[in-house]
């Protein structure tokens, strides 16, 4: 797995070994066995002082976000951030910090106890505690989990900043829809296995899928049913009001998406069903993401 020095997303389900193999990078977990290669030298995990160099080597300041961070319930957030700061050799007082609790909407609860903090609150504190020293290399585990759609989009906007000053992340997610259209290379795991990496627009999807919206769900379970009858679609699913239409590389080449819309539109005019919408889904990493896992299973 070779890694960019922009951002680099890694995606698969539960258990698949993305906060594992955030938590080798960070050196909090040794590795049963692998070799680290940085800038051209390797370091061995049979040693572990050589391992645990090349995790330094990595950057010479690192920032992280893990899946359970363990604060100390009894500090304030500020006093967590001193702690963080003072440990890296740098001054208390940061305005760099003191902009970054703003946009994370924290400057008014940073000094209270951490133990009274809600669990969306210390994620924004992990967040500003992992970008407090202004590192060079970031290693998030689930950054956005318990946040509103607000805040991950801030969260999101503060990696993409950080990013342009040449800051390079590494982000482990299972909602691969806030990091859209911001990661350069990407990741799947699945059982500990990198199944598939590189940058987005390099992944060939084996399937387009389309979206008919009708005006109800009933009608939408009766097209549904047409459309396998009719071949259209090997694979159809009914999503409320919406059926999903997977095409593979043979149906695309028995027939074109014109035709299969032309299909779906004759199909609910002779059911008397409308379609009040037809839209192929758009090449995403949410889409990716959903394709690789089918893929793999």
């Amino acid at each position: 797995m070779q890694l960019l020095t922009r951002v680099n997303l890694l995606l698969g389900a539960n258990g698949s070994g993305k906060s594992t193999l955030i938590n080798i990078l960070a050196g909090l977990t040794y590795p049963d066995r692998g070799v680290l290669v940085v800038d051209g030298s390797e370091y061995s995990s049979a040693r572990r002082g050589d391992w645990l160099a090349g995790v330094r080597s990595l950057a010479p300041s690192l920032g992280v976000l893990a899946e359970k961070p363990g604060f100390p319930l009894w500090y304030t957030g500020r006093e967590l951030l001193h702690s963080t700061l003072r440990a890296a050799g740098l001054p208390a007082k940061s305005e760099w910090v003191e902009c970054v609790l703003d946009e994370l909407g924290l400057t008014s609860s940073i000094d209270r106890r951490i133990r009274e903090y809600s669990s969306g609150m210390m994620q924004k504190l992990g967040v500003a505690v992992s970008l407090a020293v202004e590192p060079r290399l970031v290693l998030w585990d689930e950054p956005t989990a318990n946040l509103d759609a607000a805040s991950r989009r801030i969260v999101v906007e503060l990696m993409d900043k950080m990013r342009k000053k040449g800051t390079t992340f590494i982000v482990a997610s299972h909602i691969p829809v806030d990091f859209e259209g911001k990661a350069d290379w990407v990741g799947l795991l699945e059982l500990g296995r990198v199944v598939w990496s590189g940058r987005p627009e390099a992944f060939q999807s084996p399937s387009t899928r389309v979206y008919v919206t009708c005006t109800n769900t009933h009608d939408s379970r009766e097209l549904g049913s047409l459309i396998l009858r009719m071949g259209l679609s090997t694979e159809v699913s009914v999503e409320g009001n919406r059926v999903l239409l997977m095409l593979g590389v043979d149906s695309l080449l028995d027939q074109s998406l014109e035709g299969v819309k032309e299909g779906v539109l004759e199909a609910a005019r002779g059911l008397g069903v409308e379609v009040v919408d037809f839209r192929i889904a758009p090449n995403t990493i949410s889409e990716l993401y959903y394709n690789l896992l089918r893929i793999n299973r």
